[in-house]
């Protein structure tokens, strides 16, 4: 009889801890593992979780874990071919789903093909009972580790000389660091000739560096990229040359080092610290998880300063955690939609005493919140009825896109058609005066003819933002040949 659950697939480090993390907050958790040895099954039934052992991409399995009533499904597995199997499985069991909508999360290995994958999130069907969002620890580790380092920094953003980051390791974190640091610098320095200095560290950083420009042109107009391909053994990394400009003063605002190995990374981070020497320069770790090695940099049992500016970075914990798997997407946009709401109302004058919708999000009823979600899977329907698509965000400009007058009344109707068939669905009608939430009455609940002059600004207001809600969740729109 259960519903309303999550079902995990895969019972790696990423499944663990995002069990005990859904388990914390109160969810029922039924999680699928293939390998009945697993060490971690009996700590997961000790939470309370339910545990099924088997293939997660048999639909029989899916079945008994009633996945067709969940409201989460996320899908952990090490294989991608695995995580994509388990999604079309489900899809085929939400079809006779009854309003509610079942959310499918799954995890693609590699950052590149994940990020290709998630134009695939806004499709150009039909809205379903089904939802489909892609996720990747690199890409959300990348924007968590930034906000990390932006708050161990002291930079004066006015000083002359640019802000100089070095990144040790172009894995698939180090990688998605790079760009979304220098996204970040673009979005405050549009204008040319205040360029962000990136040095990269990696056996293979010319190749790896030459690779990223090629993919995002902005890339070498928004940075100086240096890469120096060396191994964190060799004496020219001890050396640490590259911190230092020809006068032997210390230029590095922050160093991130990006290795996979624990380590590897707690070695080439000691032996950074001793060549910054006085200098507070932050160099933050990348760790698997914040226990075992990381514990060491806590000041635990070694005092607080014995190894002052070196921070651990736990991926996993960081990555792993319900509120940023589920935070993906379709909840950005609708976010961002629902704020872009707000703020227009607030400027009609509205106040939550009148339209209690106007409340922050976390604020604001799940009903309603839905109502969002589901006005973003409509995106790519409207997009392509006007001749667009939709792809990963590569032109770092693209917020700034303008729709023809033609394409906003087409895109803002079509939207508004959406709204008003959904609140019919659910039983609202039409009325005249202000919403009423208890009688579900509203005075728009009428054709586009017929409606007010302020309501089709608002929608045509929505339509011209569209871009800018897209690159927020790093998407694009692109003209269809």
């Amino acid at each position: 009889f259960i519903r309303d659950h999550v079902v995990i697939c895969g019972l790696g480090s990423k499944g663990f801890l995002l069990a005990k993390s859904f388990r914390r907050r109160g969810d029922r958790v039924i999680i699928i593992e293939r390998d009945e040895n697993n060490s971690l099954l009996e700590q997961c039934k000790a939470w309370g979780a339910i545990v099924l052992l088997g293939d997660a991409t048999d639909t029989a399995l899916l079945r008994q874990a009633s996945v067709h009533k969940s409201r989460y499904l996320i899908s952990v597995c090490g294989d991608d071919g695995a995580n994509a199997e388990v999604a079309v499985r489900a899809q085929g069991l939400s079809t006779d789903r009854k309003g509610d909508v079942l959310s499918c999360i799954i995890h693609i290995v590699d950052p590149q093909l994940c990020d290709l994958l998630r134009e695939r999130e806004i499709g150009t069907e039909e809205v379903s009972t089904f939802r489909l969002e892609f996720f990747n620890v690199f890409d959300r580790g990348a924007r968590l580790l930034l906000q990390e380092v932006a708050t161990l920094s002291s930079i004066d953003e006015t000083q002359d000389r640019p802000r100089h980051l070095l990144i040790i390791g172009l894995g698939g974190l180090g990688k998605s660091l790079v760009i979304h640091a220098a996204r970040e610098w673009h979005a405050r320095h549009p204008l040319p000739g205040r360029q962000l200095r990136i040095t990269v560290i990696d056996r293979a950083a010319n190749r790896k560096s030459e690779l990223l420009c090629v993919r995002y042109p902005k890339l070498a107009t928004v940075c100086e990229l240096i890469p120096h391909e060396m191994d964190v053994y060799s004496p020219e990394f001890q050396r640490a040359r590259f911190l230092h400009t020809p006068q032997e003063l210390c230029d590095v605002d922050a160093i991130c080092i990006c290795l996979d190995n624990d380590s590897l990374g707690l070695y080439a981070g000691l032996a950074l610290l001793r060549q910054v020497g006085h200098h507070r320069v932050p160099i933050v770790v990348r760790m698997a998880e914040g226990t075992g090695l990381a514990t060491m940099l806590q000041g635990k049992y070694y005092g607080e300063s014995a190894f002052n500016n070196l921070h651990a970075f736990g991926l996993l914990d960081r990555t792993c955690t319900p509120n940023l798997v589920l935070g993906g997407t379709h909840e950005i946009l609708a976010r961002a939609l629902h704020e872009d709401y707000v703020r227009h109302q607030d400027q009609l004058g509205q106040t939550s005493h009148v339209n209690p919708t106007m409340v922050p999000w976390d604020d604001l009823p799940e009903r309603f919140r839905e109502s969002n979600r589901r006005q973003v899977d409509h995106i790519g329907i409207r997009l392509k009825a006007s001749g667009f698509g939709i792809v990963p965000l590569t032109n770092w400009d693209a917020a700034s896109y303008q729709f023809t007058e033609q394409e906003i009344e087409c895109m803002a109707q079509m939207e508004h058609k959406r709204w008003y068939d959904e609140l019919r669905r659910e039983g609202w009608r039409y009325a005249r005066g202000p919403k009423n939430l208890v009688e579900q009455t509203h005075p728009d609940l009428v054709s586009w003819e017929s409606l007010s002059e302020p309501e089709k600004e608002k929608n045509r207001n929505a339509v011209r933002e569209l871009p800018g809600f897209l690159a927020q969740a790093g998407l694009e729109v692109h003209r269809l040949k």
